[in-house]
């Protein structure tokens, strides 16, 4: 009986960090909406807004980050790339 009841609690940890693991590294993308101080909010694809921590980095609206963590960890600037190249093409 002790043997069966540790091998049940050993799956449903191993279960359940697994499962931690999986919703823990969920990157988020999106455009900045609004700069307020160290703090931005960032509009998803789906529509839902999140704040996140901007952490010293030059944002204003417009501007397409990702988000980790609560924390802008990247700039996205394949946006003003595009732009450049509609621009040489005339």
């Amino acid at each position: 009986m002790r043997n069966k009841s540790l091998v049940a609690l050993v799956m449903l940890l191993f279960t359940v960090s697994f499962a931690a693991l999986g919703f823990a590294g969920d990157d988020i993308t999106g455009q900045v909406v609004k700069v307020e101080g160290a703090t931005v909010s960032v509009k998803q694809a789906d529509g839902s807004i999140t704040k996140a921590e901007a952490g010293g980095m030059d944002l204003k609206e417009g501007d397409t980050v990702t988000v980790k963590s609560g924390k802008v960890v990247k700039k996205d600037a394949t946006a003003k790339k595009a732009k450049k190249k509609v621009m040489e093409g005339c």
